[in-house]
């Protein structure tokens, strides 16, 4: 009973470490996701500075050639309001990405979060399972012993009353032939 006992903690305790392992785990994997999320967000944020300093600095993109200005007189209202209007788009698209990726990230924080509440119930449930087992048993075992009690009893006190006297083992040992 006891080296059962032993043997039930010891699976627990090492049940308990696996579970500590795996959540350790995941922290380690939600760590260096974030890691990386926010290095290629500055890496991307770099190269977008880098591309928009090009555009602005360039001579070619910008009509100039080796320091000539061009006849460009400039956009338009209207041309000037689409472009606005694109750029207002983009940004609302660059925000909302920025969104999604935050929603997916809690999303799994609430999702691995939930996982394991569900692992700590079950192993709850198992552990008052086993328990209640447990308190079967012995209820089992103190009905038994109390009813072998009783049947002793009846034998001793009712069935065999008389004493038993010499003459009882003196019929042993001979044959009946």
């Amino acid at each position: 009973m006891e080296l059962k006992r032993q043997q039930e903690e010891e699976a627990a305790r090492v049940r308990r470490k696996l579970q500590e392992e795996n959540v350790e785990f995941n922290r380690t994997l939600v760590q260096k996701k974030m890691s990386t999320q926010s290095r290629d967000e500055q890496l991307n944020q770099a190269l977008d500075d880098m591309e928009l300093s090009n555009q602005m600095n360039s001579n070619f993109l910008n009509e100039g050639v080796k320091g000539q200005s061009s006849n460009f007189k400039g956009f338009s209202t209207s041309q000037r309001q689409r472009i606005l209007d694109e750029q207002h788009q983009q940004m609302q698209e660059h925000a909302s990405r920025r969104q999604r990726v935050v929603e997916e990230s809690r999303a799994y924080d609430q999702q691995q979060e939930d996982i394991r509440r569900a692992m700590v119930k079950a192993d709850r449930q198992q552990q008052a399972y086993k328990a209640q087992a447990l308190k079967n048993v012995a209820m089992e075992r103190q009905l038994q012993a109390k009813e072998k009690t009783m049947r002793y009893d009846y034998l001793d006190n009712v069935v065999y009353t008389g004493q038993i006297t010499e003459e009882f083992f003196e019929g042993f040992g001979k044959s009946c032939r």
